[in-house]
């Protein structure tokens, strides 16, 4: 026989120090679950924000909110108020003239009176025609040699017969250049655009083959342009991300305010050295790129201060810590611009200031470990002479917007033609699109040189305009 026995034990009196070390780590344990679950929250919406934005090609939709300006900030339409009247130009010659006289009134079918008379002009394209030409050829043997020998014409563009006995004339071919190069048209828009405008039926592939051959025989321009970069004061650069046949590759962008060259290679300073060779002694402005540091560079600083708004959107805490840095900088860039318009010693004296309250920003946070304002501090320690540059020479910029937007065609294109397939399509578009934006600069047409290049008997010279000012040679391009 068993027995249960009862027994009732009173809770303990004195609380047990384990306990209350136990009950105070789950408090800890408890506010850092609820920090780790907000962090996660706030990641997950940014991720979520990034994600969408990739998708989002076209401004304003691409700016954050923080980005964008107030409505009441907004610039109106239009040019601004009190400026000359600008309207197109009454035309010196006229081709026909139509006479449109009014005598009564269309509703209550009485003449008119105080009647008056405007004038109003209207351009018109012509209906176009295409041309078609075809030659003769006289082709023959030497008795002597016994090479073959083959006529030509000043008007032909193209040697070969046969199969390719078609080929497109100059006028055709520089359009094309323009849409594809200049424009960014895919090449099966172009022929769709000459088919329905032109009622002229090119291939795709022909136009590539057209272009390519016209690349080839221009090989002697970039030559000359390549030829002069060096001696420029300062060269601007950039780089984006370029595809050839699947490989990933960048474009590069050298210019000045007269030239531009693009080359596609790797992401290496490699590129820089092959356009400028590496005795480049002159100004290189430049972004934040570490592959540039081979050569004497003015570094962006519009890029360290849209790294700053960066931060202080996603770190709030460090909010009025981040905005003197941030204030710094955009002083550095104003103060560069209104050099003009104060005595040289007062202008003198504020970069001084300005250069030592930056040092100071930079020297406070070198010893912070593992944060991003550490890592910036460092950044701008490492280039702090490249990046006030500017303040000192007036013809070195704050920032590398001129190299941004003379790249900002090639990205549309990138966007719409899907960069290149193969390395000859490569090289048509460095040397095209290379002189497509620099006869643009100097104002002069390209296609007028193309049509000269193509046709015409007798050597070939580089442009006088595209050479140095009292250059005393020519440079004879290539057949």
């Amino acid at each position: 026989m068993s027995y249960v026995v009862w027994m009732e034990i009173e809770p303990p009196t004195t609380e047990c120090a384990r306990c209350k070390l136990l009950e105070a780590k789950i408090v800890s344990l408890e506010a850092t679950v609820e920090s780790l679950a907000k962090t996660v929250k706030e990641l997950t919406k940014k991720l979520e924000e990034a994600t969408r934005s990739k998708k989002r090609q076209a401004a304003p939709f691409r700016k954050s909110n923080s980005q964008k300006k107030p409505k009441d900030l907004h610039r109106k339409s239009g040019r601004k108020a009190g400026h000359p009247v600008a309207s197109k130009l009454i035309p010196e010659t006229v081709d026909r003239i139509i006479d449109v006289p009014v005598n009564q009134c269309p509703d209550c079918n009485v003449d008119l009176k105080d009647i008056r008379v405007e004038e109003q002009f209207q351009t018109e394209i012509p209906e176009i025609k295409p041309i078609i030409t075809k030659f003769v050829i006289g082709i023959g043997t030497c008795p002597c040699c016994g090479n073959r020998v083959q006529a030509s014409h000043p008007e032909q563009t193209s040697q070969a017969l046969g199969a390719a006995n078609h080929s497109m004339g100059p006028n055709a071919i520089g359009i094309a250049s323009q849409l594809k190069y200049q424009l960014g048209m895919p090449f099966r828009k172009i022929t769709n655009f000459f088919s329905s405008t032109f009622n002229l039926d090119f291939s795709p592939g022909g136009i590539v083959r057209a272009t390519q051959s016209l690349a080839a025989k221009a090989t002697g321009l970039v030559s000359a342009l390549r030829m002069q970069l060096p001696t420029q004061k300062v060269v601007h650069v950039d780089e984006t991300g370029w595809w050839v046949g699947g490989d990933r590759k960048y474009l590069h962008v050298f210019c000045t305010k007269n030239i531009v060259l693009f080359k596609v290679g790797d992401r290496s300073n490699e590129t820089a050295i092959e356009v400028l060779g590496k005795c480049f002694s002159n100004t290189l402005c430049c972004d934040g790129y570490a592959g540039y540091d081979l050569f004497k560079t003015s570094r962006c600083n519009a890029h360290p201060l849209r790294r700053v708004r960066d931060l202080m959107e996603a770190m709030p805490k460090k909010y009025s810590d981040l905005q003197r840095i941030r204030d710094l900088l955009a002083y550095g860039m104003h103060l560069s611009k209104t050099r003009q318009d104060m005595p040289p010693s007062n202008y003198a004296k504020l970069v001084r200031e300005h250069e030592t309250a930056l040092g100071d920003w930079i020297e406070s946070h070198l010893d912070d470990k593992r944060t991003e304002a550490a890592r910036l501090a460092k950044h701008l320690n490492k280039y702090r002479v490249e990046f006030s540059k500017h303040l000192f020479d007036p013809e070195i910029p704050s920032t590398n917007n001129y190299a941004e937007r003379t790249l900002r065609g090639a990205v549309l294109l990138r966007k719409v033609g899907c960069c290149n397939r193969t390395e000859a399509g490569v090289k048509a578009f460095e040397i095209l699109s290379s002189l497509w934006a620099t006869f643009e600069k100097r104002g002069m047409h390209f296609t007028e040189w193309i049509k000269d290049r193509l046709t015409g008997l007798g050597p070939k010279y580089v442009p006088v305009d595209l050479l140095p000012a009292n250059f005393p040679y020519k440079i004879q391009l290539n057949c």
